[in-house]
């Protein structure tokens, strides 16, 4: 900000600016750096009704901060520090849905054109050129659509939820993404969930859900994949392993992991999991079936009361793991 606002005091017309740039750049610095030092959505412990004022928070203080800088130093247009604004169009198209960023991306638009026209009656020395405001205005929303274009496949913030909330999302995506290219054997981890206790009313499933699903991809490789199966299980994918001694080691992992109660919004919400693992040495392209003889082997195990770790055998012969 800093540089733009020393090119701004060198390039204006104007007798001087509202304030100096030095000083006020180094403020405005330091005040964008505050407001967005920390980032709530990291902590599962924080209501997500917390996280969204927070964001909301953000996004209208660090447009303040830059309208601010523009009006006290880039008030002649040939000045170009309108250009910061893309800073807090960039930021809404990423946090929030489509219709939400449209219309504050058109307010930022409409409150930059109306500062104009407000300092060119306020100043005489400033003259209006409807033109380059125009082409201001045309500029910025041709941004936001490009970014929201860009961004639209891996936004994580869409329809106000936050960064933890974007596992969700992903995982609805890859619900139906489920042909993979032929990469020798594959296993596949099937997890069902079963909650102790009924979950509190304030915490949502989807919310649970999607915590419990960033535990599980901090237990797998890169190139595994989680996927959402039913309200209450997960799928596991993992092309490449020799045997289904690989799924075993993962599933250990997994219900390491998940040992302890999981913290929600303020809540532990106590998780009994129960896994199935199954194994193709041959090259699958549709893993639907795998991942349907691990889930059976799951019921089957539950109704038995069999161990935490379940095998699905071709027979098939339920070979009881590890609990």
């Amino acid at each position: 900000m800093l540089p733009a606002l020393l090119w701004a005091q060198g390039t204006t017309g104007i007798p001087g600016p509202l304030a100096p740039p030095l000083p006020l750049g180094v403020m405005l610095g330091g005040m964008l750096l505050f407001v967005n030092l920390i980032d709530p959505s990291r902590n599962p412990q924080v209501p997500l009704s917390s996280i969204q004022f927070r964001i909301i928070l953000e996004t209208f203080s660090d447009t303040a901060i830059i309208f601010v800088a523009v009006w006290c130093v880039g008030l002649d247009p040939s000045s170009g520090l309108w250009m910061l604004l893309l800073f807090p169009i960039f930021e809404v198209v990423a946090r929030f849905s489509l219709l939400r960023a449209a219309l504050l991306s058109a307010a930022i638009a409409l409150l930059h054109v109306v500062s104009e026209i407000w300092f060119s009656v306020r100043y005489v020395e400033l003259n209006l050129d409807s033109a380059a405001l125009a082409h201001e205005v045309a500029l910025l929303l041709l941004v936001a659509v490009g970014a929201r274009v860009i961004l639209s496949e891996e936004n994580e913030y869409s329809d106000w939820v936050p960064t933890r909330a974007g596992v969700g999302t992903k995982l609805n995506k890859r619900k139906g993404e489920r042909r993979l290219l032929p990469t020798g054997g594959l296993a596949v981890l099937y997890i069902d969930l079963e909650f102790e206790k009924e979950l509190p009313k304030t915490v949502k499933l989807s919310l649970v859900r999607e915590v419990i699903a960033r535990r599980i991809s901090s237990c797998i490789r890169t190139d595994d994949s989680v996927l959402g199966c039913d309200e209450d299980a997960f799928a596991v994918l993992l092309p490449g392993v020799r045997d289904v001694d690989g799924a075993v080691i993962v599933g250990e992992r997994i219900l390491d992991k998940l040992g302890d109660p999981v913290a929600v919004a303020g809540h532990l919400i106590s998780i009994n999991l129960r896994l199935g693992a199954a194994y193709s040495a041959h090259t699958v392209s549709e893993p639907d079936d795998l991942i349907g003889a691990a889930g059976r082997e799951v019921i089957l195990a539950k109704r038995r009361g069999g161990s935490s770790l379940v095998i699905h055998e071709p027979e098939p012969i339920l070979v009881e793991a590890v609990n």
